[in-house]
């Protein structure tokens, strides 16, 4: 029992002695736990009296609004204490672009005060107003200009991919139709149309119920001379085409089918021209229904034909040309056919398939 008991007794201090080594060496590589201080120093646009809550709150807001960590501006390496760091320094140049932003923010929002703006409540510029997580607020378009114009088509698809993992729910970028459909215009521009084919390829797999885009990619194939896959969306005569000649004219044709509204659908002047040459068509067959069979030469009047004529061209003006129209004049031409609805039956047909609303 005695042995038992000296045993016990030597363990119990072998113990102890563990443990205050332990922490004795635990505390002696303990790193003090940083403070904000309560007077900063070297403050060039924050008032020298910044209270350290308020100093907190800022700095944070940085590091929130351009996604970035307290090395980005001060001298210091990321995942080492912040007690190490050397906060008063200013060999970073970024410390001297963040004290110009700030500037710019101040006299932004000062301007804002003397505008007369209508709304309940005035917007206040802050960092995050355009950074939205970037170190650079560039726009999606512009991300992958600058990708392409250093490593190519591959680099810039890869980007996209890479910036939509990272940055799609998060509001930095404009994923809809319309980012894409500007980078691929401008491509296009630049006669550069096999390398928009690959943006608008992958517009039409980002967007795949859009018109708009497959309407783009059609144009992008026939200024690269490239045959056109099966989908009916890419099919020749597409109304909302809006065809223009030569390669500059199909570039800004893309431009502007890449206007989007607030609401996120795309817009433009075809939604709108589709439903006034449906209209037309119905008052057109209207007229040589009901009203030229009651008076002068019915159907055989030269006004009938006139009117047939006149109707054609709006038609394709309106939509552009399509292979439907020349059998429908054709027929329209023909007395007592014309009592037929036909221009209202061509111009459905033409129109069929898509949302026509007007814009």
């Amino acid at each position: 029992m005695i042995r038992v008991s000296r045993v016990r007794a030597a363990s119990l201090v072998y113990a102890v002695v563990a443990l205050a080594s332990f922490a004795a060496v635990r505390a002696a590589h303990a790193q003090p736990r940083f403070e904000w201080p309560e007077r900063a120093k070297n403050l060039k646009v924050l008032p020298k009296d910044t209270p350290k809550e308020k100093l907190t709150a800022t700095m944070v807001g940085f590091t929130r609004s351009l996604g970035v960590r307290c090395p980005f501006c001060h001298m210091g390496q990321e995942g080492q204490p912040l007690t190490t760091f050397d906060f008063v320094s200013d060999k970073k140049p970024e410390k001297d672009v963040a004290r110009g932003m700030m500037k710019m923010v101040r006299d932004v929002n000062k301007n804002l005060t003397k505008m007369k703006i209508p709304g309940p409540s005035r917007v206040e510029v802050q960092c995050i107003t355009c950074h939205r997580g970037r170190p650079r607020p560039l726009t999606l378009a512009d991300e992958l200009s600058g990708v392409y114009a250093t490593a190519g088509i591959d680099s810039t698809v890869a980007r996209y991919t890479l910036l939509h993992d990272r940055f799609y729910a998060a509001g930095s970028y404009d994923f809809t139709e319309r980012s894409l459909s500007e980078f691929g215009a401008s491509l296009m521009a630049k006669g550069k149309n096999d390398d928009a084919v690959r943006i608008f390829q992958l517009n039409v797999q980002q967007n795949p119920n859009s018109s708009f885009a497959y309407a783009s990619l059609a144009d992008a194939y026939a200024a690269a001379g490239q045959k056109r896959p099966g989908h009916p969306e890419l099919r020749e005569g597409d109304p909302a085409r809006a065809p223009q000649p030569g390669r500059r004219g199909e570039a800004q044709g893309a431009a502007r089918r890449s206007e989007v509204g607030r609401d996120g659908d795309a817009r433009g002047s075809v939604p709108g021209s589709g439903m006034a040459a449906r209209g037309l068509a119905l008052v057109v067959d209207g007229i040589q229904i009901f009203a030229f069979p009651a008076f002068g030469e019915g159907a055989a009047s030269p006004l009938n034909d006139a009117l047939d004529l006149v109707a054609g061209a709006l038609f394709v003006l309106l939509l552009g040309w399509h292979v439907a129209f020349l059998p429908t004049l054709l027929t329209e031409l023909v007395p007592v056919v014309d009592v037929f609805p036909t221009w209202t039956a061509a111009v459905v047909f033409v129109t069929r398939g898509r949302s026509w609303r007007p814009s």
